[in-house]
């Protein structure tokens, strides 16, 4: 056969080339990424990678040729495959690098599927410092919290889905405080209880785990005669000096942040008649209120009844005094003032109270 051969040159300025630093050291740690893994049943994988750089880098939410990597997808369309995407899908990447995050980002993460089956997602790396990252499931209408190296297993028929998974990021926030403790006293010598209110603290970050703690005069609840119990938010035990002290009620998040509370708790001499009840020994929280009531009858213990009443002197709500912590429900009434009265052999406390 006559073989025809010809030659043809490339020039210099077809050449593209880019520097990037390397990081080659197997314990170093590449700050602001996270490596994602999509698993078969026959431990086959495939990874993805994003990261964000400064802006003064001159990366954008587009291909760039220094920074990314197009998704080159295997030949065996039988494996799973993983990859990100730039808004509008246009782009389909290895490596996905984008600007910093200063709020909340949302990046489509895309799979594609050969075989029906099941199938795990892992996160093997994530660096981001002060930073939630969750994975949204929308078919399944799934979120996982993906601060920490973790998976999620799904069940996927043969396809390729654009529109199924999406990674959230979302910049930490301190907890916040919703109301204040009101001050409070007891009796020295008898068992001094309290409950937090169920909200005292809230964090506006998604799935963010907050821990409970208590400190008195500076110092740790363990130290002292006060016990908490972070699950419940009882504070309680048995004070045995005639004094003023402060409690101090703080919430941290999963990053450290936190929010904090203090309250006064006096300690008065048991020569005082405090089962005499008056407007002073009753504490009514949270007011306004969404539903639920806390009432709180500070000193000895009481017997009587409790009375909520509306504008027109209706009685809406009658119990017995269970104790000095009394909870009421309120939801199913319309919004607007209320009166709850607290009626006993030693006196009667008419509290108001607003139904929002």
């Amino acid at each position: 056969d006559n073989v025809t051969t010809t030659s043809f040159s490339i020039p210099k300025t077809a050449r593209e080339h880019t520097s990037q630093a390397f990081w080659k050291g197997k314990n170093d740690i590449i700050p602001n990424i996270i490596r994602l893994q999509v698993e078969n049943s026959d431990n086959y994988f495939d990874e993805t990678v994003l990261r964000t750089l400064p802006l003064e880098t001159g990366v954008t939410e587009n291909h760039d040729g220094q920074f990314d990597a197009y998704k080159m997808f295997a030949w065996d369309n039988s494996k799973p495959q993983l990859y990100t995407k730039n808004e509008g899908n246009a782009n389909h990447f290895a490596i996905n690098s984008i600007p910093e995050i200063t709020g909340h980002k949302i990046v489509p993460l895309g799979v594609y599927v050969g075989e029906t089956g099941s199938y795990t997602i892992n996160i093997t790396e994530n660096s981001f410092k002060n930073t939630h990252v969750w994975l949204e499931d929308r078919n399944n209408e799934t979120f996982i919290n993906f601060v920490e190296p973790s998976s999620y297993v799904f069940n996927y028929a043969v396809e390729t889905t654009n529109d199924r998974f999406y990674l959230h990021f979302d910049i930490n926030s301190a907890p916040v405080l919703n109301e204040k403790i009101p001050n409070q006293e007891t009796i020295v010598d008898e068992t001094y209880e309290y409950y937090l209110p169920i909200n005292l603290f809230t964090d506006k970050n998604l799935g963010d785990k907050l821990t409970l703690d208590v400190s008195i005069d500076g110092e740790s609840f363990s130290n002292s005669w006060i016990n908490f119990n972070a699950e419940t938010g009882r504070i309680y035990g048995t004070p045995t000096d005639i004094k003023e002290f402060t409690i101090t009620v703080s919430a941290t998040d999963i990053f450290g942040l936190t929010a904090s509370e203090e309250y006064l708790l006096n300690v008065k001499s048991s020569g005082l008649n405090v089962s005499n009840i008056n407007s002073d020994n009753v504490i009514v929280h949270p007011n306004p209120t969404s539903g639920i009531v806390n009432i709180n009858i500070l000193g000895k213990t009481v017997k009587g009844k409790i009375l909520v009443t509306d504008i027109s002197g209706k009685v809406i709500i009658s119990k017995n005094i269970s104790g000095k912590q009394n909870v009421l429900d309120i939801s199913k009434f319309a919004h607007g003032l209320y009166f709850i009265n607290i009626e006993t052999n030693n006196g009667t406390v008419r509290k108001k109270i607003i139904k929002k």
